[in-house]
């Protein structure tokens, strides 16, 4: 489980980083707004909770999203990234 702790923290960006299979952001007192993940791997689970999120980006592969108080969020854009298998598109 990856934690965010830091209280201040206003925006987070993950990018081609490997991160646990379930992945939980959340804590009552987060100023956290925006939350960007771009081509992580191992996440099978991405979990997201905080008041002041207004922004939310993913590329990439999770079987489960849940958004759970996130009251402010107004821009949501995730896009599914696939394996090819050669010869295929």
């Amino acid at each position: 489980m990856l934690t965010v702790s830091c209280l201040n923290l206003e925006w987070l960006r993950l990018k081609n980083s490997l991160l646990p299979a379930p992945l939980c952001i959340h804590g009552p007192s987060l100023h956290l707004m925006i939350v960007i993940v771009h081509e992580c791997y191992g996440v099978e689970k991405f979990e997201v909770s905080s008041i002041g999120l207004t922004t939310f980006e993913y590329i990439g592969k999770v079987k489960n999203f849940s958004f759970l108080d996130v009251p402010r969020l107004e821009k949501v854009n995730i896009r599914f990234m696939g394996v090819y298998v050669r010869g295929t598109q």
